[in-house]
């Protein structure tokens, strides 16, 4: 399996949004992920946590350094990136920097209303001992976007190569020629292969991974939806399955389509989660669903103080929240169509402003945050790769031996 890098990408802002995008454009072009400061907001405590959980996360780290040293995090008197920079160093992280020159500040400058505004003017000082501590581990000077792309894609080529597992190979003994008969036996092609893989599933095998029996086919329907399952218990037929056995309680039976049983069993199948899965009831972190994500997040608007008086709270909870008939002392969430409510939503980010990176987190990666049996059940299935659009990192933990690849 191709191997997908997460590379959390550093860099003062205004004065490198250019070469930040070319070294996005290089990343994605290399088949790996970018994550960065776009994500974020101006500096804060709390940001600055969050920001140091995804370089936890990411598998690379890569500055960009130009000729500004960046705002200062007053606790330890460093700019942002460089606090950034030291943290990925002291996490032991793959660390490589792009070095903007000279050259590039003189042609940038050339083209700017402000050619102040690509130099360090308040800290030169801290500027030149951040440079001299960069330029001391791997690093590469560019004199331009294309120097920055080159040295991205050598980079992460590199980095590849460096932590590929090596191959070990075992001397086996070489079997014996068959003995010469007239006749030839022809090679079986995959669909004969797979067809064959799927026969005794077909006949009602119990699939260990859901702990459920996998019923015949006829309880589909014409369209392939599922059907009650007849009376009486199911027989089964074949030999049993080789996956692990999996700790979900025994629940209804359903069908596995033989395509499908067919696929997992030549590791072909990848699964899709969705967020359903998170909303299981044994699922710790009560996550919310799409409904209840703005009330949610109007919730951390009031723990954090955001609001300006009760009228701006009642004005802006009443756009996404009706009173609730049945308890009128609580709230619902008003009915409306999703597009609409992910517009609406840039209002409650707004009024976060710095603390939004935190409320997700509190929303998304609660403490008490535990997987519940369908996620073990997936992990189970032991398939080359599982995607998923979650937020939160209920798979992984289900598996914390897996490899992850996350874009954010």
């Amino acid at each position: 399996m191709e191997r997908r890098l997460q590379v959390f990408v550093s860099s003062t802002y205004l004065d490198l949004k250019e070469e930040r995008q070319a070294a996005v454009e290089a990343i994605l072009e290399a088949k790996h992920l970018p994550a960065g400061m776009e994500l974020f907001a101006a500096g804060n405590d709390s940001q600055l946590e969050f920001i140091k959980r995804w370089i936890d996360d990411a598998d690379v780290y890569m500055l960009i350094l130009g000729h500004r040293y960046g705002s200062i995090e007053p606790k330890s008197g460093k700019s942002y990136t460089h606090v950034e920079y030291d943290y990925a160093v002291s996490k032991g992280k793959p660390v490589f920097a792009v070095v903007m020159t000279d050259r590039w500040r003189k042609a940038k400058q050339a083209m700017v209303q402000d050619p102040n505004s690509l130099v360090e003017l308040e800290n030169p000082k801290e500027l030149k001992a951040f440079r001299k501590v960069v330029m001391e581990r791997m690093c590469k000077e560019a004199d331009d976007c294309k120097d920055i792309k080159l040295t991205v894609h050598q980079a992460l080529v590199d980095f590849v190569i460096r932590t590929l597992p090596r191959r070990t190979t075992t001397p086996t003994a070489v079997p014996p020629p068959a003995p010469a008969t007239s006749a030839v036996t022809p090679t079986p092609d995959r669909a004969a292969l797979l067809a064959a893989e799927a026969a005794p599933f077909e006949r009602g095998v119990p699939h260990p991974a859901f702990n459920h029996p996998v019923l015949p086919a006829n309880v589909t329907g014409p369209s392939g939806e599922l059907r009650r399952p007849p009376a009486g218990p199911p027989t089964h037929a074949g030999p049993a399955s080789t996956l692990p056995p999996s700790p979900v309680a025994a629940g209804p039976a359903a069908t596995l389509p033989p395509q499908l049983v067919a696929i997992h069993k030549a590791r072909s199948l990848v699964p899709f989660v969705g967020a359903g899965l998170s909303l299981g009831p044994d699922v710790g972190g009560r996550f919310p669903t799409w409904r209840a994500l703005p009330g949610r997040l109007l919730d951390a608007c009031d723990k954090h103080l955001v609001w300006a008086d009760d009228r701006d709270r009642l004005t802006l909870r009443a756009r996404f929240l009706d009173p609730n008939p049945a308890d009128p002392g609580r709230e619902r969430p008003r009915p409306m169509p999703l597009d609409e409510m992910l517009r609406q939503l840039d209002q409650i980010k707004d009024k976060l402003g710095h603390d939004y990176p935190a409320a997700l987190t509190a929303l998304f990666r609660p403490r008490d945050a535990r997987p519940g049996a369908a996620h073990a059940a997936v992990m189970a299935l032991d398939a080359p790769a599982v995607l998923t659009s979650n937020y939160d990192q209920l798979l992984e933990a289900a598996d914390p031996a897996r490899q992850r690849y996350t874009h954010r």
